[in-house]
């Protein structure tokens, strides 16, 4: 995943911020101080799967319009993977891709990001197509990096919480709340997954 103080490079531990970093030159950081849940999303609910994208940057820019839909560093899209890879066939990745074609209607290029999957209603932090990409901004693991994991889970709680209507959160906020297991609130008590888990391996350099 992108090296987001683990496997983008890692992650600024800034208070009001986040920050994605370059593993070749430390000084060169794309900075996230605000998520936003894409108003594309689908519904979620417990019974279904969902492929998720977190984009940080698309062709270098931290803001950028793309299929008609502007983006901004921290951009957050998810959508119901059943029949994703036969609508969109061919896609980088199992769904994140073909998910990525579905928003934006070209393929997945230029493209700083993470990829997540909710499946009845737990979080799994874990791409090979994205967070395992091999550039400057990534390192090899597909999970992503603890920091991220706990500002994505938030973010997605406290939307779900309002109803999947508060779309922006900011990150010294997200920061600032406790952690808690990766899933939606009133999931069942499963097993924790491999993503949940302490000490694991990150893609985007994330400080």
């Amino acid at each position: 995943m992108p090296d987001f103080a683990a496997e983008c490079a890692e992650v600024d531990h800034h208070e009001q911020q986040i920050a994605v970093v370059n593993r070749q030159d430390p000084c060169d950081k794309i900075v996230v101080d605000t998520y936003h849940v894409s108003c594309q999303s689908d519904k979620v609910n417990f019974s279904d799967q969902y492929a998720g994208i977190v984009l940080y940057s698309k062709d270098g820019a931290t803001q950028w319009k793309c299929g008609g839909v502007k983006c901004r560093s921290g951009y957050i899209y998810i959508t119901n993977s059943a029949g994703l890879m036969q609508q969109f066939p061919n896609e980088t990745g199992m769904v994140h891709g073909a998910a990525y074609k579905k928003l934006f209607k070209e393929s997945m290029s230029g493209i700083v990001g993470s990829g997540f999957s909710i499946q009845q209603g737990k979080f799994v932090f874990r791409s090979w197509s994205m967070n395992a990409f091999s550039d400057k901004y990534h390192n090899e693991a597909k999970e992503m990096n603890d920091l991220e994991k706990h500002v994505v889970t938030q973010a997605l709680r406290q939307w779900f919480i309002s109803g999947q209507s508060n779309q922006n959160h900011k990150v010294s906020e997200l920061k600032q709340l406790p952690r808690t297991a990766a899933e939606l609130p009133g999931s069942k008590q499963l097993p924790p997954t491999a993503a949940e888990l302490p000490g694991s391996t990150a893609s985007c350099c994330i400080q």
